[in-house]
């Protein structure tokens, strides 16, 4: 699912409320970012391409391989050649469809490699969406990838001295949760609203508070 399609507009707006209210009480600044996808996997799709070239070749070698017309008196004998651009022809087919559809893809890549990739683009969005660098270095990140299924929540340097990393996990499940249950929405409000709760407690507002960053959610499809 492309990440522009997972929320309905009304959603948006809620989730935009739900930020700024978490936000009201704490000096720190909450970011949302929902990816469609964090990682290319070329692996997966050559395989896709292989599984798909091999069945061509399979099915052809079964359906023509020694096939005879008594019309003509002729017995069809498939040779290196055709077997090869048969294979060829299935091998781009099977790419290009697990391309068109990464999630095929994911049925040859280890979840190992999946949250790997998920993590490391959380990461690159945290230095690009300006997460890192806020005036106190108070910013968090809530990073949703929604092809590899998994959730990342980083924080600044003063969130990583003043919360235990406990506490953003249970944000993480939190927001699996709902999405596993077709409650993206709900999922994303509870964690946002718990972060807002912890995030008051430990680093309450100032009088100079300013919203640096922003209520709006980032998304990449």
């Amino acid at each position: 699912m492309r990440a522009s399609k997972l929320l309905s507009t009304s959603e948006l707006k809620t989730l935009e409320a739900a930020i700024k209210s978490a936000e009201s009480a704490t000096s720190a600044e909450v970011v949302v970012c929902i990816a469609s996808r964090s990682g290319r996997y070329d692996r997966g799709e050559d395989l896709v391409g292989v599984v798909v070239a091999l069945l061509c070749v399979a099915g052809a070698w079964l359906l023509f391989q020694g096939a005879h017309d008594e019309s003509w008196g002729l017995t069809l004998n498939l040779g290196l050649l055709p077997i090869l651009a048969i294979f060829a022809v299935g091998f781009t087919l099977g790419a290009s469809a697990a391309t068109f559809v990464p999630a095929l893809s994911l049925f040859f890549s280890s979840k190992a490699e999946m949250h790997a990739n998920a993590h490391d683009r959380a990461r690159i969005a945290f230095q690009e969406l300006g997460v890192r660098g806020t005036r106190a270095a108070t910013g968090v990140l809530i990073y949703v990838s929604l092809l590899e299924r998994t959730v990342s929540v980083i924080g600044d340097q003063a969130i990583v001295k003043a919360i235990e990393q406990a506490t953003w996990d249970e944000l993480r499940d939190t927001v699996i949760s709902g999405l596993r249950e077709g409650r993206a929405s709900e999922g994303l409000c509870k964690a946002i609203d718990k972060a807002g709760a912890v995030l008051a407690e430990k680093m309450p507002g100032e009088h100079d508070d300013t919203d640096e960053l922003g209520n709006h959610l980032r998304i990449i499809d």
